[in-house]
């Protein structure tokens, strides 16, 4: 039972007036702004990103690095990134693809043996996380999750649906440009040019999450890439309006502003989590942000 439904999507919004039969509020999902921002190259410390290059690919700014990150479950369709991928690195002999994930977890596909079928796993590496409960946990903490988004040039977004994509979010704020699959919420994050879209297709209901959901068209999704991957060959034009766009938008989500958007009458007592879950935060704590 619940007093107050908002929804941090408008997509979100959608689905839930869909289920319940009223209409539901929309307040936006925060980023820590302080933690998610550029970096400048000082700052760039070493991480497990930095190390796995230098060990086997060679030196960082002669690659076009692409990240993955999510859960390896059949929503966040990890296996068709490395399909993505795989398709376009004939064109992109200077990209390579990181995945921040746990490649054996076993709610997903063994993202070792998809990579070896499609002959890309040389040019792969992973920065390996543990789902415990619905949750991924590793040791990289967020000041470290956010040099792995300024050491990338692209942070790579192809699930088949999303509530809101705080990973787009994230990056945005960290200023590396998003590719991402033109769906669900995703579709709100990158439009108006702050994210390029994986065009998708069909449309399938599936109870368990509560959306439709809609594939990442493969070749369309490579040509996207490739496209992107020119660009950063050629200067960069598109990927710095990309950035400049994308942090602009990040930066009018920080958690005092979404706090300032909830309606007092939202929160029942100050002390609870906002969202009900155990490591949510307060609203005090939110506005501290």
């Amino acid at each position: 039972a619940f007093d107050h439904l908002v929804s941090t999507s408008h997509f979100g919004a959608q689905q839930l007036s869909q289920l319940i039969g009223r209409e539901v509020p929309y307040v936006h999902h925060g980023v820590n702004l302080n933690t998610f921002k550029p970096l400048s190259d000082s700052r760039l410390e070493p991480c497990p990103l930095q190390q796995l290059f230098d060990e086997e690919v060679g030196a960082w700014d002669d690659h076009f690095v692409v990240l993955g990150i999510g859960r390896n479950v059949s929503r966040k369709a990890l296996p068709t990134l490395l399909e993505i991928y795989a398709a376009a690195l004939a064109d992109c002999p200077k990209m390579r693809l990181i995945l921040m994930t746990n490649p054996k977890d076993p709610f997903g596909a063994s993202l070792i043996e998809v990579a070896s079928r499609l002959g890309v796993l040389s040019k792969l590496g992973f920065i390996v996380t543990l789902p415990v409960r619905s949750e991924e946990v590793s040791f990289v903490g967020d000041d470290e999750l956010n040099v792995i988004y300024n050491r990338a040039a692209l942070t790579a977004v192809p699930s088949l649906g999303e509530g809101f994509g705080l990973h787009v979010l994230e990056s945005m704020a960290a200023g590396t440009p998003v590719l991402a699959a033109d769906n669900s919420a995703l579709s709100e994050l990158i439009a108006d040019g702050r994210g390029a879209a994986m065009p998708c297709y069909g449309s399938a209901w599936v109870p368990s999450s509560s959306m439709r959901l809609r594939p990442v068209d493969v070749e369309q999704a490579r040509a996207q890439l490739v496209s992107l991957y020119q660009d950063w060959e050629s200067g960069g034009a598109r990927l710095r309006t990309m950035r400049e766009k994308g942090l602009a938008f990040a930066r009018e989500r920080s958690w005092r502003v979404t706090a300032e958007r909830l309606n007092p009458a939202t929160v029942v007592r100050k002390d609870l989590p906002v969202t009900g879950g155990a490591l949510s935060p307060t609203v005090e704590q939110i506005v501290s942000l």
